[in-house]
Formats: structure tokens, C-alpha cells, sequence
């Protein structure tokens, strides 16, 4: 879960996006990751940190020492128990995460739940409090719409 959570605050992505990721999808010469269909539709290119690119690689290569399957590019990056080409579901184990992190599970703010997708928002809510330009948030944000982005202003 340290994984997921550090690339969807790191990268901006979707929970879909990232709980369909495969080993195949990542570039570890270029540092980035493909995601081949986005909720619009469309295919993105994420640059992952270092830290992010270092933890993966270890996940890597436990995941390949586990098994003799020769399809391993094609395991999700985030597999469930059942088969390695299904991700998890994510909800028990998001609040799971929540409580080892101890943060409640509701915004003491708001009273609404912290949900996942919450690191999205925060990912471009980072972006633009360091000086990042609308433009370039809505294109790592993949917002068809300049109008979603400009909550962040």
C-alpha cells in the first residue's frame, strides 16, 4: 500500500489508473510509468520519484524471485491474492493504512471521509502552492477541462 499511496501522491494519478498498472508499464531507464487508458480515455507518461523508482525495484524483485510464471511484465504492480493479473480492492485496506498512520478515517474539518483519491487532489494542490502553472497541473492531472483544474487556484 506504501507504493500505491507514494505514487498517487507523487504522480497525480487515478486509483483505476494505478491498480491497472503492470510491471510492463515501467520504464526504469527514463524513470516513468504508462498508463495506457486513463478515465478520458487517453494514454499518460508519469515520471516517478526516486524514492518511489527504489521501493518499486525492491517490489520487483521480490516479485520475480517468488515465481517462475515467464508472463511476470504482465503481474499488476498491485496484485491481490487471487492472481497475480488482478489488482487488490482497495478500500479495506485504505483504512487500514489510515489507522496504522493514525489519521482518522474523517477530515475533523470537513467530517468527510479521507478517501483515496484525496492524494490526487493533494498532488495538485502541492503543485499549485510551489508555483506550478494551471496548465501544466491540468496536463499532469489529465483534466480535459481547464474548469476541474482551477479548483486548485
Amino acid at each position: 500500500m506504501y507504493a500505491l499511496a507514494l505514487m498517487a501522491l507523487t504522480c497525480g494519478a487515478r486509483k483505476d489508473e494505478l491498480v491497472g498498472l503492470r510491471w510492463k508499464d515501467i520504464d526504469w531507464s527514463s524513470n516513468t510509468v504508462f498508463v495506457l487508458r486513463t478515465k478520458n480515455g487517453d494514454s499518460k507518461e508519469m515520471s516517478i520519484i526516486p524514492k518511489l523508482k527504489d521501493y518499486l525495484f525492491k517490489l520487483w524483485d521480490s516479485v520475480k524471485l517468488s515465481t517462475n510464471n515467464i508472463n511476470v511484465k504482465d503481474h499488476v504492480i498491485f496484485r491481490g491474492t487471487v492472481s497475480p493479473f488482478r489488482s487488490f480492492t482497495m478500500h479495506k485496506q485504505w483504512i487500514k493504512t489510515l489507522a496504522r498512520a493514525e489519521i482518522e478515517p474523517l477530515d475533523d474539518k470537513y467530517g468527510e471521509p479521507i478517501a483515496f483519491h484525496s492524494l490526487r487532489h493533494t498532488f495538485c494542490t502541492t503543485l499549485h502552492r510551489n508555483g506550478e502553472n494551471l496548465k501544466t497541473i491540468q496536463s499532469l492531472a489529465g483534466h480535459r477541462d481547464i474548469s476541474t483544474t482551477l479548483r486548485y487556484r
